[in-house]
């Protein structure tokens, strides 16, 4: 696949600024970031942006990361820092908006900050979203002057927009769109002012027939200012309609037509493109066990100072009361689910750990470098964290029946965290939890 620019991404710092430098190394200097810096040194480790040719058009483009990896800041001193986008990108658009005809922002950041940037920067023109808040397909929409559009993660989908750009760079005329308004206000204004002048015939018709109080000239005094206000609204609209029906409509507008398209298995395979992700899946897997390899030092270190806090005690605690559930579980998928990792050799991708380890954590590294009881879909999973369920056994706080501190039936979006649509299309929760609602079930 052709491309002419690639922002880069938390994801694609995974392995390190090295690697990711070396591979920019033997290409064209396409690999962008405006926001990403080196400590200390105050310079960026890829240009901030790029402009080149297609056609008749000077096409300008500028990244921002906008997230760093779990494993780029440590305790340690960090090799990446990320610059606020406010600090940087005004400079970017102010240089690189002058040498393009269209220009388009590559983002890391999440979805409000990029709504903000086409707020306040009529000048970029399309914004390429590519953060963690992008799962799914995000149709085009406009924010200003600013289309925003992303195709969801993990390369099931090829997103396709033909761009027809004019020289007046707007997706469209705010003229119109203002003299559009200025005549909808106008008819609200002249409806007001016909239902004044009834108002009026009939006051006119009923204070013949009654004495002239002196709260009726009152009333017909403010009746009048508020005419002559309502005239003098009127008036001014009227000029601001003729003026702009002089200019709107005299500047072309660009137009977008986009569509997705989903890569379903129905597509052939193609046998070396097996074999590069393959390979791929591998080199992942071993730059994950190096980083785990540290996480593991250290939990060993606070298992053995008594410093391990983690709420999940592992399926093996839950086995000491609840026997038979645990021998229920354990002929499971869920409980191999750690296994069919290790088999496929990405036991050590952060794409993929969470999903078969028992714990909720930030930093995939963590869910790298758990101890055997964590490993698998375990009963903490669906049930909540088993420590204080523990110590409330313990301490007799458990007027509930024993069920202090944990959930006996998981919600829906319990399971649906990791059975989505993509991963699990035909998962149903409530043929799923009955299955599992059996297997719990206390003896007896």
């Amino acid at each position: 696949m052709g491309y002419d620019a690639v922002g880069v991404n938390a994801l694609d710092l995974a392995a390190g600024l090295d690697f990711l430098r070396e591979l920019a190394a033997d290409q064209p200097p396409v690999w962008l970031s405006a926001d990403l810096m080196i400590p200390g040194e105050d310079r960026p480790p890829f240009p901030p942006g790029y402009v080149f040719k297609r056609g008749e058009l000077d096409i300008g483009v500028i990244a921002l990361t906008g997230a760093l990896p779990p494993g780029a800041v440590g305790d340690g001193e960090p090799e990446l820092e990320l610059r606020p986008w406010p600090e940087v990108l005004p400079e970017q658009i102010k240089y690189f908006g002058a040498q393009s005809d269209i220009l388009i922002l590559l983002s890391g950041l999440d979805r409000e900050d990029n709504e903000a940037i086409a707020d306040e920067f009529a000048e970029i023109h399309l914004i390429l979203l590519a953060g963690r808040d992008t799962d799914a397909n995000l149709r085009p929409r406009r924010v200003n002057n600013t289309v925003l559009t992303a195709v969801g993660r993990q390369g099931k989908r090829l997103g396709i927009m033909d761009i027809a750009w004019t020289p007046d760079q707007i997706w469209f005329d705010q003229d119109l769109e203002q003299l559009e308004e200025k005549r909808q206000e106008l008819d609200r204004q002249n409806w007001h002012w016909r239902s004044l002048q009834r108002s009026r015939q009939a006051g006119e018709g009923q204070r013949h027939q009654t004495e002239d109080r002196e709260s009726d000239k009152v009333y017909r005094q403010r009746m009048a200012e508020y005419e002559e206000e309502l005239r003098q609204e009127i008036r001014d609209l009227e000029k601001a309609v003729a003026k702009l029906e002089k200019t709107a409509g005299q500047r072309r507008v660009g137009s977008f037509d986009n569509h997705f398209i989903a890569l379903d298995n129905d597509y052939p395979e193609d046998e070396e493109m097996l074999r590069l992700v393959e390979a791929t899946n591998r080199e992942i897997n071993e730059i994950g066990r190096r980083q785990a390899r540290g996480q593991s030092e250290a939990a060993e270190r606070a298992l053995a100072t008594g410093q391990e806090s983690s709420p999940y005690l592992g399926w093996e605690a839950c086995a000491q009361c609840h026997r038979q559930q645990t021998d229920n579980w354990r002929q499971t998928r869920h409980a191999r689910a750690y296994e069919t990792l290790e088999e496929q050799q990405r036991q050590y991708d952060p794409a993929c750990i969470s999903c078969h380890v028992t714990g909720t954590y930030e930093d995939e590294t963590r869910a790298m470098a758990l101890p055997s009881g964590l490993r698998g879909v375990g009963c903490e999973v669906c049930h909540g964290p088993g420590r204080d369920h523990v110590q409330a056994r313990q301490e007799n706080q458990t007027p509930d029946g024993g069920t202090a501190n944990i959930t006996r039936t998981p919600r829906d979006r319990t399971c649906q965290r990791c059975h989505t649509p993509e991963q699990s299309p035909d998962f149903n929760f409530s043929r799923a939890i009955g299955y599992y609602e059996d297997l719990c079930r206390p003896p007896g």
